[in-house]
């Protein structure tokens, strides 16, 4: 059981919306959990969790301004965008609690890596960051993989991990790469796992899920209307059918439904995981 004794105070950046952050969150809600004082600096775009916004007196959020609209030409917006996140990010610092520790997100390195390296020299905090992704692999799409911003992220984003006081990262491959590439040391693997709020939801709220989809997504909708009075069905989607007397029940023939937290961009290939669950249908349809 945690002490109810305050262990010191810590700082969280993410230098994007904290509502869409739930690992960030979640590591403020440990720290909270563990009787810290959290000063948590971000964007405030969407709501964070209810226990961060209010259900800890010791939490403070403090909002980052949003970044003003320009009709900068793309390399000149990139810099204005820089120049005004370093500002708020070390006006948002100077305004918060002296952290025994300050836990920043990566990406992006510039400036949320570079700020957050020399306030904690200044400060003697110690920085931890909590690697999603590399900021200059990002950079590479647009820009190229041999562009001067790509390369100056990079050189960021070693120089900052190998002076980090600790590392996290969310997979044992992304640590090997750490360790291999960039010699960085004192990484720890924290997978993600979901709150205690997730939990699996019964067949009825699937259906009435499903039927709600199936207005805007034809892919939920049954392949054939026809007779279903007549077979005991009220309602049907391509997954659950409703009978008359009110039970749910799955279909016997239905399609696979597959459900991912992660985007569909270049640096994160969603079609690797659809290769896969091909080999792996091919290989029941041949062997079983």
């Amino acid at each position: 059981m945690a002490s109810t004794q305050c262990r010191g105070n810590a700082a969280v950046v993410v230098l994007g919306d904290i509502g869409r952050s739930p690992r960030m969150e979640y590591h403020c809600l440990s720290l909270l959990e563990e009787n810290f004082n959290v000063d948590v600096i971000g964007y405030v775009e969407t709501n964070p969790l209810y226990a961060i916004r209010r259900g800890y007196p010791k939490c403070k959020i403090h909002e980052l301004s949003p970044v003003p609209i320009t009709n900068l030409i793309p390399i000149l917006k990139l810099f204005f965008k820089a120049i005004w996140q370093t500002i708020s990010l070390l006006i948002a610092l100077m305004s918060i609690r002296r952290p025994d520790f300050l836990l920043v997100q990566n990406p992006p390195c510039v400036p949320a890596l570079l700020v957050c390296y020399i306030y904690s020299a200044v400060t003697r905090s110690k920085l931890v960051i909590d690697w999603h992704n590399y900021t200059y692999t990002i950079l590479g799409l647009s820009a190229g993989e041999k562009s001067f911003l790509c390369g100056i992220a990079k050189r960021i984003e070693r120089f900052c991990g190998q002076k980090a006081n600790a590392n996290i990262c969310v997979t044992k491959a992304m640590k090997c790469d750490l360790q291999k590439n960039w010699n960085i040391r004192d990484i720890t693997v924290l997978y993600d796992r979901p709150s205690a709020r997730f939990h699996s939801i019964d067949l009825c709220r699937k259906h009435e899920i499903f039927m709600k989809l199936s207005k805007d997504y034809p892919q939920f909708l049954p392949k054939c209307y026809s007779d279903l009075k007549e077979c005991g069905v009220i309602e049907s989607t391509a997954f659950t059918q409703k009978q008359v007397n009110g039970k749910v029940v799955y279909k016997k023939q239905r399609m696979a439904i597959l459900i991912s937290s992660t985007s569909w961009t270049p640096d994160e290939d969603f079609s690797i995981l659809i290769k896969a669950l091909k080999g792996i249908f091919l290989f029941y349809l041949r062997f079983c």
